[in-house]
């Protein structure tokens, strides 16, 4: 038993389906009055439907080099999430087609544990985790060319981190 191997893969779907009605918009539902018992105009209704699915896959590893002294720890996970819209409006609203928000993810982590007699471990480990977004709304900057956006993009980084730790059991 000094070789513990471990593997999973989720998957996870959700959806959202929102239905709004346009006050806003040019004619015909420009300043539209919403009364009770006053008929809504169907040329100012909006649906957006958006489907989230998403998987990870993940394996790890932990070895005992050596009985109650040393083991080595690694774990990998990929994780790959596509979000899609579809939208759908009267021609009047001008609603269009927007791109699908993908996000991918690798991390990658080793540890090792160090016991140094019995009650008193150091470990040192090491993990990297690369983001990617690709977010249309936060790449692409503003479609209206009169407004100042704020400049922002997709949350994509790369991260080394290494740490130190001591445990103590009594």
């Amino acid at each position: 038993e000094a070789l513990s191997l471990t593997g999973f893969f989720t998957y996870d779907r959700m959806t959202n389906d929102q239905t709004g009605y346009e006050r806003a918009a040019p004619a015909p539902c420009s300043a539209a009055d919403i009364l009770p018992g006053g008929a809504l105009n169907p040329a100012c209704f909006w649906n957006v439907n958006t489907l989230d699915q998403g998987y990870t896959v993940g394996v790890g590893a932990d070895w005992m080099v050596i009985e109650d002294t040393l083991k080595l720890i690694f774990d990998y996970a990929y994780s790959h999430t596509v979000t899609a819209y579809e939208c759908e409006a009267a021609p009047a609203l001008g609603a269009e087609p927007v791109p699908d928000v993908v996000s991918t993810l690798h991390s990658f982590g080793v540890r090792t544990d160090y016991t140094i007699m019995e009650g008193i471990t150091v470990s040192l480990g090491y993990l990297f985790e690369k983001f990617d977004n690709d977010d249309f709304a936060l790449d692409t900057g503003s479609s209206l060319p009169a407004v100042i956006t704020l400049g922002t993009q997709s949350l994509d980084y790369t991260v080394h981190s290494v740490g130190v730790s001591t445990s103590l059991r009594f």
